[in-house]
C-alpha cells in the first residue's frame, strides 16, 4: 500500500510538470523511457521491474530528466537521436563527443533524484535512492567510455559493490 501511494504521488508530480505517465505491461527493451514529443511522456514497463520500489526508482530517474530540462533547458536531441538509431538499427557506435553529451545529461540530471524523493517525502530510504542514482550514473559513464552499455556480469558486480557502500 505504501509503495502504491508513492507511485501515485510520483504520477501526480509528473502531471504537475505536464508529463504523461504510462505504466503498463509492454515488452519494449528498456524498463523505462522518457519521450519528448508534443507532450512529454514517461513509459514504464512493469515486466522489466522486479518490485514496486524498482518502478519508483524508474519514475524518479525519468522525472529527474524532466526537471533538469525544465531547470536548464539543456537538451541535445541530436546525440539521443543517433543513440536511438544505433540501438534500433544496430548501427555503428555514436561518436565519443555525442556520447559525452548523453553521459553529461544523464549524470547531471540524475543528481535530482534524491531531491525529488525528499520533496515528495517518499518512504524509500535515501540510501536506496543514492544507490540507484550511482548505479545509473555508472552505466552512462561506462557507455561514454566504451560506446556500449555494460553487460550483465559487470552490472551485477557494480550493483553488489554499491549495495555494500550504501547499506
Amino acid at each position: 500500500m505504501i509503495r502504491d501511494s508513492e507511485i501515485k504521488r510520483l504520477i501526480l508530480y509528473a502531471k504537475a510538470l505536464d508529463v504523461k505517465v504510462n505504466i503498463r505491461n509492454y515488452s519494449f527493451d528498456h524498463p523505462a523511457e522518457f519521450i519528448e514529443d508534443v507532450k512529454w511522456t514517461i513509459n514504464i514497463n512493469k515486466k522489466k521491474h522486479t518490485s514496486k520500489t524498482a518502478i519508483i526508482m524508474s519514475l524518479l530517474h525519468e522525472l529527474s530528466h524532466v526537471r533538469y530540462l525544465i531547470l536548464t533547458g539543456d537538451n541535445d536531441s541530436e546525440a539521443w537521436q543517433l543513440e536511438e538509431d544505433r540501438l534500433e538499427n544496430k548501427r555503428k557506435s555514436v561518436p565519443k563527443k555525442l556520447r559525452y553529451d548523453i553521459m553529461k545529461f544523464e549524470t547531471e540530471s540524475l543528481k535530482l533524484m534524491p531531491i525529488i524523493a525528499k520533496e515528495l517525502k517518499l518512504k524509500v530510504t535515501e540510501s536506496k535512492v543514492l544507490e540507484n542514482m550511482a548505479f545509473d550514473q555508472f552505466v552512462y559513464r561506462y557507455y561514454y567510455k566504451f560506446g556500449v552499455y555494460p553487460k550483465n556480469k559487470i552490472l551485477d558486480k557494480k550493483r553488489k559493490k554499491l549495495r555494500k557502500k550504501y547499506s
